[in-house]
């Protein structure tokens, strides 16, 4: 999850449920950061684990490092390992290079830095094929609604538009705000839903 998920309580839930949980550890919980940014001492931390990636113009790569905690290490429920990734991007047409170290923690035991690196990979799957979607396609950032129901409605129909694309095959959904909104509305008459309604 993102750093905004990042809190005590979501881990103690999760902990509860017999589950697992990776989080992304930022500014918002800086003592915590620090422990696994800084504190952690090298020996620590294991073989890094380095992938390539090369699409959307431009060429990625990653390098995972984790660390085992031993119990209650860290100050978070559950925690049992942290790790470090280290995103190198490079922009294949401008040559702009950027990197940044994002820290995690995990109440995963044992992992290798393959497996930490594989479970962020498949959150950032679903972030791109989803939330990018409501965002970018859809919109949502620029979404002015902001009486009655809409707020709550909206969003829901986008989370839904999307879900029944997939599922019925479609690979990928209008590139435009023209075209996206002809598809809504073609979305919505199958529907027999006013639009109009959903605001009130």
């Amino acid at each position: 999850a993102d750093a905004l998920n990042t809190q005590d309580k979501n881990a103690a839930i999760i902990q509860k449920k017999n589950a697992s949980y990776i989080f992304t550890v930022k500014d918002n919980q800086p003592n915590l950061r620090k422990a696994i940014v800084e504190d952690t001492p090298a020996e620590s931390w294991s073989e890094p684990y380095l992938t390539t990636d090369s699409a959307h113009g431009r060429i990625e790569q990653r390098i995972v490092r984790v660390a085992d905690l031993f119990h209650r290490e860290l100050d978070f429920p559950g925690s049992r390992s942290i790790a470090l990734i280290t995103r190198i991007r490079e922009n294949k047409k401008s040559g702009e290079k950027s990197e940044e170290t994002v820290a995690c923690i995990s109440n995963l035991l044992n992992p290798t830095a393959q497996e930490f690196g594989a479970a962020v990979r498949r959150h950032w799957t679903i972030e791109n094929s989803f939330f990018h979607t409501r965002d970018a396609t859809m919109l949502e950032d620029r979404h002015t609604m902001h009486i009655g129901n809409g707020p709550l409605n909206f969003p829901l129909l986008r989370s839904v538009a999307i879900s029944i694309s997939h599922l019925t095959g479609v690979s990928s959904l209008p590139d435009s705000e023209a075209k996206f909104r002809k598809f809504a509305y073609s979305f919505l008459s199958v529907f027999q839903i006013d639009p109009l309604a959903l605001a009130a």
